[in-house]
């Protein structure tokens, strides 16, 4: 049956049942990342589907011929040694380390020769430096331990050779052959492992201490002033342009929704890759800076109509925040990575994984932008033309979120010290004033030409007015009552109406007019 079935296929029957197995493998990978993950609209060339093509192209042209080749020289060179009395044959022992070793120069090659580094390091905080390295040692060790076996070998079939001439083998032989082949394979692993190790974590490494977060709301005691449209999904981060066009993002399903500031009315929902958390202004009028937490990616987006002005990739891991300082530069907070990534046109220019373990919110004052890190009490302070870290102080609590007053003062949320802090920001840190806010705060918003600051306080279901016509000495003004979860908020600036959404799984966008709020 076998004998018949290879005569008619061409080959033995596990050759078909390997095939079979590598397609539904493939099949699965396929159906797990979808068809569409295959080809990059945007760069065709970097498409996994044009990749794929072209290592099955290259090695079938290239490097199958190649290695062929060095095998039959190898082959070659070993059968015209000459053979004084038994040897053991050496060129096994050859072979397994090199093709250890090309196979893994192959895996870490763009390691190696630090092919995407920007986006490397703006994804894990690591540098691509001891790819190189490690990868010598590994094929040093390979070839090492099957240097050290072949010796062993040579030494045991030394021994063993009277009692093969005998016709009988040791018993022990076949025992040790199967303990040496265990010491490579483990070799191997070992060092696989060592070569694939990330390099020693910066100090944006985030640590296990638990990060600070808004409150989870109870059910309103008193009705929300103004008036609530339904918007489910779950809307967090809202932006307001001069146009009078607000965009909110919503989670579930990930969306940005356009809608009227002035009568909630929905104008266009754009599907998006991945959910956002916070959204800001990139100018007045837009584009609105998305940060797409789930799929790492940074959007520009029209507020007129919603389209697509550039799509960054490779912006961190889970981008929580992202601001536009006045050189161009949009500063993208890595939350899970650490540090910042810088953006322009589109693409990751560098990125700094020191500074904050683990970065929340960020605010562009004038040419930097000021980072708040949610898991202690620490603000960052980076130039966005020169790219670099000038400042750091240790404030507050724990910190959340932070909003550009001006050009050179910044409004930071205490989330876990129940406070609002005023910074002056030169580019170092100085203390203008603190405002109590209890009530776990979390939202900001600022009117800059009615001087006005808005807190949205999520354990009470409250937003807190404040009055900044002297920034050295805040006064409360009042607090309104808010939709439940009121995460985010955002200030119309033609008309003075505030925006607060409302975080909760049934949704809701507040709208309170400006005659709806606390005079001073």
């Amino acid at each position: 049956m076998l004998t018949r079935f290879r005569e008619v296929y061409g080959s033995h029957a596990l050759h078909l049942l390997t095939l079979v197995a590598g397609f539904a493998l493939f099949g699965y990978v396929v159906a797990t990342i979808k068809p569409a993950a295959l080809w990059n609209t945007h760069s065709w060339w970097q498409s996994i589907a044009v990749w794929f093509a072209a290592a099955i192209i290259v090695h079938d042209l290239a490097l199958f011929p190649l290695y062929a080749l060095l095998d039959r020289v190898l082959v070659a060179a070993h059968r015209e040694q000459p053979a004084p009395g038994r040897r053991l044959p050496v060129l096994n022992y050859v072979r397994i380390p090199a093709l250890g070793a090309g196979l893994t120069l192959l895996l870490f090659l763009p390691g190696i020769i630090k092919q995407g580094a920007p986006a490397y390091l703006a994804a894990t905080g690591q540098t691509q430096d001891p790819f190189l390295g490690r990868w010598l040692l590994l094929a040093a060790a390979m070839f090492a331990t099957s240097a050290v076996i072949y010796a062993i070998r040579l030494v045991v079939d030394d021994r063993a050779t009277p009692a093969r001439l005998g016709g009988k083998t040791p018993e022990g032989d076949d025992r040790l052959n199967e303990a040496l082949c265990s010491v490579a394979v483990a070799a191997l692993v070992a060092g696989c492992g060592g070569a694939g190790s990330p390099v020693q974590p910066s100090a944006a490494s985030p640590t296990s201490a638990s990060p600070a977060e808004p409150a989870r709301a109870p059910v309103p005691a008193v009705p929300p002033a103004g008036r609530v449209v339904p918007l489910p999904n779950g809307p967090e981060g809202i932006a307001i342009g001069t146009s009078r066009v607000a965009a909110i993002a919503v989670r579930n399903p990930a969306a940005i929704v356009l809608v009227d500031a002035s009568s909630g009315a929905v104008r266009r929902t754009i599907p998006t890759s991945g959910a956002a958390r916070h959204l800001s202004l990139a100018g007045p009028d837009g584009p609105v800076l998305v940060a797409l937490e789930t799929s790492d990616e940074l959007v520009e987006m029209s507020l007129a109509d919603g389209d697509v002005v550039s799509m960054t990739t490779g912006v961190g891991r889970q981008p929580h925040d992202a601001a536009r300082t006045a050189d161009g530069t949009i500063v993208v907070t890595n939350e899970l990575g650490g540090g910042v990534v810088f953006v322009r046109d589109g693409a990751v220019i560098s990125s700094l994984p020191a500074g904050p373990p683990q970065p929340g919110g960020v605010a562009a004052v004038g040419r930097y932008a000021a980072v708040a890190d949610v898991q202690g009490n620490g603000v960052w302070v980076y130039d966005g033309s020169s790219r670099q870290q000038v400042a750091q102080k240790q404030i507050g609590t724990k910190l959340t979120h932070a909003l550009g007053l001006s050009d050179d003062l910044v409004a930071i949320v205490d989330t876990v010290g129940d406070a609002v802090l005023i910074e002056r920001i030169d580019p170092q840190i100085t203390e203008v004033a603190r405002v109590d806010a209890p009530g776990k705060p979390y939202g900001l918003a600022y009117d800059a030409q009615r001087r006005r600051l808005y807190v949205t306080l999520t354990a009470t279901n409250q937003m807190q007015v404040i009055d900044l016509a002297d920034t050295a000495k805040p006064r409360i003004l009042g607090l309104v009552p808010t939709v439940q979860q009121p995460n985010s908020v955002a200030v119309e600036r033609l008309s003075g109406a505030v925006l607060i959404t409302g975080s909760n799984p049934s949704g809701g966008l507040q709208i309170v007019t400006a005659d709806q709020l606390p005079k001073a």
